[in-house]
Parts: C-alpha cells; sequence; structure tokens
C-alpha cells in the first residue's frame, strides 16, 4: 500500500483512525488528524472507471451546511467524479436540499435510508462508488475548488492507493484558522496575551 501527503493544507478536520492488515501480514495502526484522505478503489478490479473520483457524504440534520460542502463539491476543477450524498434519515429539511443539488446536477447521487448511524451511511455508498478513488467528506465540510484535481493528480503521479491532506481548521467563534495536524484547544502559552 503507498501513502503520499501533498504539503497543500485541507479545509475541515477529522480524526481518522483505521487498522490496515498488509499483504506480508503486518497490522498497522494509523491515527490522524486529516482534512481530505483520498483511497484507491480496489473493488472495481482493473476495470477502467468513470468517474475518477467516488465523493461519499453521508448527512444527517445538516440542513445548515449541506448547501455548503455540496457547492464546495460542485466548484471542484477535476471534471470526472461523483458525489453520492446519503441522507441517514434527517429529521430537518436536508432531504429536500439533496433532493434540490441532485435534480440540478447529475453528479450528485442521492441516496436515502432510514437512520443507522454515519458508518451504515458510508458502506452504503462504498458499495455504489463507481470512482478510481474514493474521498470522504462529512457534510458541515468544505473542500477548496482544486482539492479533488490536486489529490487525484498526486495519487496517479505517485502511484499511490492513498492520499491524504494536512488540513485547515477554523474556529467558528473568532474565526481563528490553524494549518496543522492537531487541534488546537486554546492558543499555546507564548501565543497569549497574558
Amino acid at each position: 500500500m503507498a501513502f503520499f501527503c501533498p504539503k497543500r493544507a485541507g479545509q475541515g478536520m477529522k480524526m481518522f483512525s483505521s487498522s490496515f492488515l498488509c499483504e506480508n501480514d503486518l497490522f498497522i495502526e494509523i491515527i490522524l488528524m486529516i482534512g481530505i484522505i483520498f483511497l484507491k478503489n480496489h473493488s472495481k478490479g482493473g476495470e477502467q472507471m468513470e468517474p475518477s473520483v467516488s465523493i461519499i457524504i453521508p448527512v444527517y440534520n445538516a440542513e445548515k451546511y449541506v448547501s455548503a460542502c455540496l457547492d464546495s463539491v460542485l466548484a471542484q476543477t477535476l471534471p470526472h467524479f461523483e458525489a453520492i450524498v446519503v441522507d441517514d434519515g434527517s429529521r430537518d429539511s436536508s432531504r429536500e436540499i439533496i433532493k434540490q443539488y441532485a435534480a440540478r446536477d447529475d453528479r450528485i447521487v442521492p441516496v436515502f435510508q432510514d437512520n443507522a448511524g454515519p458508518s451504515t451511511a458510508r458502506n452504503c455508498a462504498l458499495k455504489m462508488a463507481k470512482g478510481e478513488f474514493v474521498a470522504f467528506l462529512d457534510s458541515d465540510d468544505w473542500v477548496e475548488p482544486d482539492a479533488y484535481k490536486e489529490m487525484y493528480n498526486a495519487a496517479i503521479d505517485n502511484n499511490a492507493d492513498i492520499v491524504f491532506t494536512s488540513l485547515m481548521w477554523e474556529r467558528w467563534s473568532g474565526r481563528e484558522a490553524y494549518p496543522a495536524l492537531f487541534c488546537p484547544t486554546k492558543p499555546a502559552a507564548d501565543e497569549r496575551n497574558d
């Protein structure tokens, strides 16, 4: 399994924790805070895949954020992608918002299911993914317009199975931004004005 991490920071913050069992039975535990992760879709075998990237977006009661998320996805400079948007039984207007986006752009693939949690929503979308690569995005996050194009090119150029970025953590209260691989809970002592 090949990993590649470009230097450009993504936006949004996630804690990624996963275990990989490699071909030589080496067990690897990976815990990273990441902005975007991009995985090679090996489930399709060697067949040619179109679109290049399947973006998986689980949604639950995200009416305040899902439009900004989907707008950022539709603004991507990568020409060939699908966004599989799984509404996980939302009780707000998320479902209607998703339907509106799907009606105006066929790259948005809507899926509606009873509430079963984000893992079930992601797994449902993974079964449907047609892309050569799979990317995960939460409904309250957004990505820069060239994020997926840069990650796709990095994966191809480096023959990588996984590409991940650093992140940009934005604190909504003060609109402070921290490019880092950690989540600051408060400024360091030397940054305070005490």
